[in-house]
């Protein structure tokens, strides 16, 4: 069964939502790694408070980011219940003339699902962090019930990669099949 376990549907979907604000810890360790201090896209947005930003363009559910091109240095949180289709979109993105530079995508660190195998460990992911510790989205009472992953697809400048270091254990796409991840 490749879905959530209930615990973590109830962190990532109370009351029927699952959009979840990244941690601003995380956010900020990204920052610092990037060229202007923030990403060029933010696909997944909406649930970040006002007067935190994670990129200088956001598309919300309203704008539906699977439907629009994405640019640069993207930063994707997406909905925890629609993975198969985030996923493959990146792909997609990723493979298109002129498409992003890199996406840095959180996920549960569900590595033995299909839609992890297929798109991200199979797919156009180049570096993989376990994040250290469990998060605590912003809108929720507790840390989340599972361990989370940084998936990265494309190019990132070195200082970006120190960063993400700074948070877990980093693999190389090589590595991540090695270890069978």
């Amino acid at each position: 069964d490749d879905s959530l376990s209930p615990m973590a549907v109830q962190v990532t979907s109370q009351d029927g939502n699952d959009e979840r604000a990244t941690p601003k810890r995380l956010i900020r360790a990204l920052h610092n790694g990037l060229p202007n201090n923030v990403f060029d896209l933010d696909p997944c947005s909406g649930a970040e408070p006002d007067h935190f930003t994670i990129a200088e363009k956001a598309y919300t559910k309203e704008d539906d980011g699977l439907s629009q091109p994405w640019f640069g240095h993207v930063y994707c949180n997406p909905p925890y219940s629609d993975l198969d289709n985030w996923l493959q979109y990146i792909n997609t993105q990723m493979r298109r003339e002129n498409g992003p530079t890199s996406v840095t995508c959180l996920l549960p660190a569900n590595t033995s699902t299909q839609w992890f195998q297929q798109y991200a460990a199979g797919g156009e992911a180049e570096i993989f962090c376990l994040i250290e510790g469990r998060l605590d989205f912003q809108g929720t009472e507790h840390s989340a019930p599972f361990a989370s992953i940084l998936v990265i697809f494309g190019d990132v400048p070195l200082e970006y990669l120190e960063q993400v270091e700074s948070l877990g254990t980093l693999l190389t796409k090589v590595e991540a099949n090695d270890a069978h991840i």
